[in-house]
């Protein structure tokens, strides 16, 4: 006996494109729970708890980007620390 299975289908845009797109319901799914622990790199990265992986779909589709934090965190760290400080000692009277 020959058995039919149903796969729902799902509808979506994307935010540069107004086309409505045929998906199968596997592949959204996997999208929705993807993880950046899976990942090493994401893993070993620094800024993993403010950017959590970046964009879900880049990373799916293996054109994954890191937030600019990552290559200026120490920077900015350094410069908020200054600024904190210098705003510190002004306000004792």
């Amino acid at each position: 006996m020959h058995k039919t299975i149903w796969i729902p289908q799902i509808f979506y845009d994307t935010i540069w494109t107004r086309n409505r797109h045929t998906v199968n319901f596997r592949v959204k799914l996997d999208r929705i729970n993807t993880s950046p622990f899976k990942d090493t790199e994401c893993c070993n990265c620094v800024v993993l708890p403010l950017c959590m992986g970046g964009c879900t779909y880049c990373r799916l589709n293996k054109n994954k980007f890191c937030i600019p934090e990552k290559y200026f965190l120490d920077k900015y760290i350094n410069k908020l620390y200054t600024e904190a400080l210098s705003h510190k000692g002004a306000s004792r009277p």
